[in-house]
Formats: C-alpha cells, structure tokens, sequence
C-alpha cells in the first residue's frame, strides 16, 4: 500500500515536468532549438571555453615565475606581520592561517582583471539597443557575417594579420566549412559563398575598411548587400556599390591611398 505522501510526490513531478514540457511545445520548431542551445551554452558553455582556451596558457617560466615569487614573498609579509600581531596579544599563529590568507592574493590579482572588463561590458551595453526585432536575409546575413567575424578574432592571428583566407578558420575547427557559404533564409536564393577581403589587412588597418562581404538580397525593391568591416561593423549597401569598397580593400592591400 503506497503511502499518501508518494501521491503528492508523484502529482507534484507531474506538474513540474508540464510546467517544463508545455513551453518547449508552445515554441515554433526554431525557437525550440534556441532555447536548447541557450540552455546548453548556460550548462557547458564552461567546459567549450577551457578546450578551446587551455592550450594557450603559456608553460614558459618567465610567464609564471614572477607571479610565483611574488606570491611567496606576499606570503613571507603576511607571515611576518601576523606573527607580529599574534605575539603583541600572547596568541599563536599558524603557517596554515598564513597559507589560508595568501589565498587572498591570487583572488585579488583575478578580479583587478574582471573589475575593468565589467565596466567595460556594461559602457558598450549602455550604447547598444538590448532588443532588436528583425527577419528576413539582411537579419540573417548579419548574424552570419557577425559569427564569422568573432571566428576571426578568436582566431591565433600571427602578428596580428589576417589570414588569406577562410580556410584557415576551417582547418582549426573555428567554423565549419558549411558557414563559408550563405543562403537566404525566404526568398531561396541559391548558396553563395561570403566575399572575404582580410588577405594583407591587420587589426591595425583603417577600421572602416570591407573584412566581409554578404551575397547579394533583395530589401525594399533594391539589391543590396551587408559589409563587415575591418572595425566589426556591420554596413548595408546597394549592389552598385559593391566595386567601389572592393576598390578600397585592394588600394589599402597594396598600400596605395584609396
């Protein structure tokens, strides 16, 4: 015989896991995915980071051997100090209480690097509009070419130029070759590949200058196309003037005054 707090437990699980279910089935289909990779992005977004990030920390040891001396000495003048101060009030004092408080030291060292970044975040979502209601290829276009232009900054850029091309992100797992080429997402147009302009160019280069280039898509009865520049700017222009920037790129490619 089940006891009556089983019921109450099994007619509480039901209701959470509806409570759960429902929403998801309310969602269209592409919703439904959002919100499964936000969810997995919260739960293992972590473990994503560490693999891709682990393999540059630096095992060289002028990297980590001022850290760590600087860390024994912090830990020498606490010693010092709190034996002082124990002696004066006829109490002992602990290598341990020492260790426990030098702990502090490298906690204090990882937020002096947070703090700032905090600030920052927070200054570039003060300028930036939180919601943006949008559909249709140039939404889609930007998003795409955005994804790859955060593909292009995670990537190891040696001495901070640009690759040749795309590929390079291919063949270190940055993105997958799939994402080289775009697709509308209403007007079945066909799959074109993304105009990349970065050959020559540096993270120091005139800021205003194409990186990326969007297939072409029809907005308001025109063509046009969407430009990522070498800022990380998303730009819309008309099909007409697609010559004119790629003039650009090669002018400052060749190190001649566009």
């Amino acid at each position: 015989m089940k006891r009556p707090g089983s019921h109450l437990a099994t007619r509480t699980f039901a209701i959470v896991t509806l409570l759960l279910v429902v929403p998801f089935l309310a969602l269209p289909i592409p919703g439904i995915f959002a919100l499964i990779e936000a969810c997995g992005r919260l739960l293992l977004g972590f473990a994503f980071f560490l693999s891709a990030n682990l393999h540059k920390i630096s095992s060289d040891a002028g990297t980590w051997g001022p850290g760590l001396a600087a860390f024994l000495l912090g830990l020498a003048v606490i010693h010092g100090f709190g034996r002082s101060w124990a002696q004066r009030r006829q109490q002992g004092w602990r290598a341990s209480t020492t260790f426990s408080l030098g702990l502090l030291l490298p906690l204090l060292f990882a937020i002096s690097f947070l703090v700032p970044g905090v600030f920052l975040q927070v200054q570039q979502l003060a300028k930036a509009p939180w919601f943006v209601r949008e559909f249709g290829e140039a939404s889609y276009f930007k998003q795409q070419l955005k994804q790859l232009g955060l593909a292009l900054i995670d990537a190891e850029l040696d001495d901070e130029r640009y690759p040749d091309s795309l590929e390079v992100l291919v063949n270190r797992k940055r993105i997958n070759a799939d994402d080289l080429f775009l697709r509308g997402q209403y007007a079945g147009h066909p799959r074109e590949p993304v105009l990349y302009l970065g050959k020559g160019l540096t993270t120091s280069s005139d800021p205003s200058l194409p990186l990326l280039i969007s297939p072409p898509y029809s907005q308001d009865g025109s063509v046009r196309r969407m430009i990522l520049t070498a800022g990380h700017e998303v730009v819309e222009i008309r099909a007409e003037e697609l010559d004119a920037w790629i003039a650009r790129a090669m002018a400052a490619r060749d190190g001649v005054k566009p």
